[in-house]
């Protein structure tokens, strides 16, 4: 149900300064209305979602089978048949008292089973999934969760492992990215530096993935320094302004120095023939 709702509207129900807050909230406050968010959300759409969130988990959906069937008829533009008179709902609340002991502990279950059930984490999943991990991990009345939701998270053959410090490092990491994008060779060296240290865990996965999202970056803009340097020293050129385009070249102090070395050698070794024939011409 929250995932829906996050689909549907954007954004999330509730928000707060930890993830336990959240979690409360879940439990204490109303759930929000996805139509005041998304007035496009049809009436039907609205009324499954209510269902999958209601407070009272033996008001919820008895069965996956029974939310894929009310998902279905939403689809065609019909009213989730599961929303029946009060009668026949009553039918089913012993065998779903019987399944769920502790509703707190089964939405955490469930909300990270959906998180994990895509072939990789992509990384508004993979943080959220660590919080609840770590509220988890830091509460001893639930510490029996954590044995299923260890079985729960796999990243391909390799079981996800999640480890304080090494989350807290990821966190660091990405932050420094985040407030340094001109540091991006920083940035990779860091990453590098923590699949290292923690192999085989999801920041080992995660890592690999924002490595090749920052070496893609990294390569358009050595393309467009380089493009940019060439067309300046090109104009500088066309106006006989071969001093000021060497020191140019000669003075350059961008982030790439290292990757436009070979660029600005070539160019300056281009730039001293011009303008040893425009001498020879013009001496």
């Amino acid at each position: 149900g929250v995932s829906l709702y996050e689909m549907l509207t954007g954004e999330v129900p509730y928000e707060g300064e930890s993830a336990m807050v959240v979690i409360a909230k879940h439990v204490t406050v109303s759930f929000p209305d996805c139509q005041a968010v998304n007035d496009k959300i049809h009436d039907n759409t609205t009324m499954l979602l209510d269902k999958m969130v209601m407070k009272d988990p033996k008001d919820r959906h008895i069965s996956w089978d029974v939310l894929i069937s009310d998902i279905k008829a939403v689809l065609n533009n019909d009213a989730p048949p599961s929303i029946v008179p009060e009668s026949e709902k009553s039918r089913f609340r012993k065998v779903l008292t019987a399944m769920v002991s502790h509703a707190l502990t089964l939405g955490i279950i469930l909300y990270v089973a959906t998180l994990a059930g895509a072939k990789y984490f992509n990384d508004l999943e993979f943080i959220q999934a660590c919080h609840l991990y770590q509220t988890v991990d830091e509460n001893p009345q639930l510490k029996y969760v954590i044995k299923a939701m260890n079985g729960i998270f796999m990243s391909k053959s390799k079981k996800v492992v999640f480890d304080k410090h090494a989350l807290n490092e990821w966190y660091r990491a990405k932050r420094y990215i985040e407030e340094n994008p001109d540091r991006i060779n920083n940035g990779i060296s860091i990453l590098k530096n923590l699949q290292k240290r923690y192999p085989g865990s999801a920041i080992e996965a995660q890592g690999e993935k924002k490595i090749a999202e920052l070496m893609d970056k990294r390569e358009k803009e050595i393309a467009y320094e380089i493009e940019q340097l060439k067309s300046q020293v090109e104009m500088l050129s066309a106006n006989e302004e071969y001093d000021v385009a060497k020191s140019l070249i000669e003075n350059y102090q961008g982030v790439y120095r290292r990757e436009t070395a070979t660029i600005r050698r070539q160019l300056m070794a281009r730039l001293s023939k011009i303008s040893k024939l425009a001498n020879q011409v013009n001496p």
